[in-house]
């Protein structure tokens, strides 16, 4: 006679094998599950027997899956490497909920919700966050990948971006401004499709412009039909080819720029803007898409805009 235990490993796989004949599998490798059913069998090796039967989960419990063959999945943890079947297991959310912030003042990212804590970093006014949860007087936030979460007091963000016709702000920027060179990082700081704030430093006017696309430079596009009037009035009223001095807002950096003023192209990703195509933004030593060549003009804006920014 079959001891108890050896009875209920006996049943276990029997079930088990009922399963795999009534159940379909969609669970991805490299993911966290979680336990579904009441209790789950777990196997030494992808075979349902009662010589490789080593337990059972719980439900609600979580695991991490590392691979999938068929009904089969292998589960990861504390140093543990064991198998079990997918229809038991749903995949855990791990997508961070979130609201967009931005910072109405210059301040610091805190290790904890306590400024006697640990300071990450500072963070320029205007820095966009995502905003995952709060406590005592301080936001939770987090970056864009949610792989640094720090604290910022609560009265230290706003949900919309400040004032485009802040004046304080401009000056109190300055002393950050800094000429990034395109290649070997401004493109990593853009990201093509998000939307950035440029400063034309003769008309002071904020302009809120679209990283369209574009490898070598910017191709932006203003956001809103106010920002086309914007762009266009700092030209005195008419497209021109001309080099200006700008400084591109993006992310709480302050990059010395330039921009020309015609737009050109098929490109044309906003629909009631006041402008069909796209213009150029260059960063130090971008080069142009047609000639695949430094601009000079727009080099010498640049450092017109840096100087600028530090004199």
């Amino acid at each position: 006679m079959l001891h108890l235990h050896e009875r209920i490993r006996t049943v276990i796989c029997i079930i088990l094998v009922l399963v795999l004949l009534t159940s379909g599998s969609c669970l991805a490798a490299s993911v966290m599950a979680k336990v579904s059913s009441g209790w789950v069998a777990v196997f030494s090796a992808p075979e349902i027997s009662t010589s490789t039967f080593m337990g059972c989960l719980s439900k609600g419990d979580i695991v991490q899956v590392t691979a999938v063959k068929g009904y089969w999945c292998r589960i990861e943890g504390n140093g543990i490497v064991a198998y079990t079947l997918t229809p038991y297991l749903s995949k855990v959310d791990t997508t961070p909920k979130y609201i967009i912030g931005y910072t109405n003042r210059d301040t610091v990212a805190y290790a904890t919700p306590s400024s006697s804590s640990k300071q990450f970093c500072k963070v320029a006014k205007g820095t966009k966050v995502y905003v995952i949860g709060y406590s005592g007087n301080y936001w939770k936030v987090c970056d864009s990948k949610a792989s640094v979460i720090a604290y910022i007091p609560n009265g230290h963000l706003s949900e919309n971006p400040p004032s485009s016709t802040s004046a304080d702000a401009t000056e109190q920027a300055k002393d950050q401004v800094i000429k990034v060179d395109w290649f070997d990082a401004g493109r990593k700081l853009v990201s093509p499709g998000s939307y950035y704030y440029i400063y034309d430093i003769a008309s002071s006017s904020f302009i809120r412009v679209k990283y369209t696309c574009g490898s070598n430079h910017m191709d932006i596009e203003p956001a809103t039909a106010t920002d086309t009037a914007l762009l266009k009035a700092a030209y005195g009223g008419n497209w021109s080819w001309d080099s200006r001095s700008v400084i591109l807002i993006a992310d709480g950096y302050f990059i010395a720029a330039a921009i020309n003023g015609m737009p050109h192209g098929d490109t044309d990703t906003i629909s009631g803007n006041g402008m069909d195509g796209v213009i150029c933004l260059h960063m130090t030593n971008s080069l142009t898409h047609g000639t695949e060549s430094v601009n000079v003009n727009h080099q010498e804006a640049i450092e017109a805009a840096y100087r600028w920014a530090h004199s």
